[in-house]
């Protein structure tokens, strides 16, 4: 598996817990399902907040920060300019750091999902190759995947968790080369809904917000 650039790495930064938004109380938390929300490429935590009105209320929502500080905001792994294809180790970066946070603080959660947009939807496709057990569904809103194969990779393919992955036709972000690697790899890997969004460029549509909600409700046990 090829190295990540030193100038590429999160290097190990764990996530900032001071950073992390809670919608609930750490009393109110107790056997109910915890999403993560991640924010994109110079993002906040933030972000995504908006989102939760969407979201199954039952659920408790944390927004975390990205660990490397990049632009007006955070990334979750800083892009390097030497190749326009991220290598599944940058992914890894990034990914590893989300879910040593979710093993310290799932708690007894009944399920854990992660919704990210983004370099944030990357990394929920990613932590699933990483850790395919470590996260129960995943919803990737304009993500993207990295190239090459990851250690998780024959596992995920028998699990197939549920995932989620919503694109705009109009994206100019994300490259059809992106787009072309999420199709071979998603329904080959996971239990995919896919709906691709033709008026829409890269951002998230309260219509694919509401679609993402509806996923979501329908994987809660």
């Amino acid at each position: 598996m090829a190295s990540v650039p030193e100038s590429w790495q999160a290097r190990g930064v764990p996530i900032d817990d001071r950073a992390a938004i809670w919608s609930s109380a750490p009393e109110n938390r107790a056997g109910r399902p915890l999403l993560v929300l991640l924010h994109g490429n110079a993002g906040r935590e933030d972000d995504l907040l908006w989102l939760r009105s969407y979201l199954p209320p039952e659920c408790v929502t944390v927004a975390l920060r990205g660990p490397v500080a990049h632009g007006p905001g955070y990334a979750w792994f800083r892009v390097g300019s030497t190749s326009p294809d991220p290598p599944a180790p940058l992914l890894a970066s990034g990914a590893d750091p989300v879910l040593d946070w979710i093993a310290a603080h799932r708690a007894d959660s009944t399920q854990v999902g992660i919704v990210g947009w983004s370099q944030g939807g990357a990394i929920a496709v990613h932590a699933l190759r990483r850790r395919p057990t470590a996260v129960d569904l995943a919803v990737t809103l304009a993500g993207f995947l990295g190239v090459g194969d990851e250690e998780g990779d024959a596992a995920l393919r028998e699990l197939r968790p549920q995932v989620f992955w919503g694109h705009g036709r109009l994206d100019d972000v994300i490259l059809p080369a992106d787009v072309e690697r999420m199709a071979a790899f998603l329904p080959a890997h996971t239990t995919l809904t896919e709906v691709e969004y033709p008026d829409l460029g890269h951002e998230v549509s309260e219509t694919e917000a509401a679609d993402a909600g509806v996923f979501v409700q329908a994987q809660l046990v």
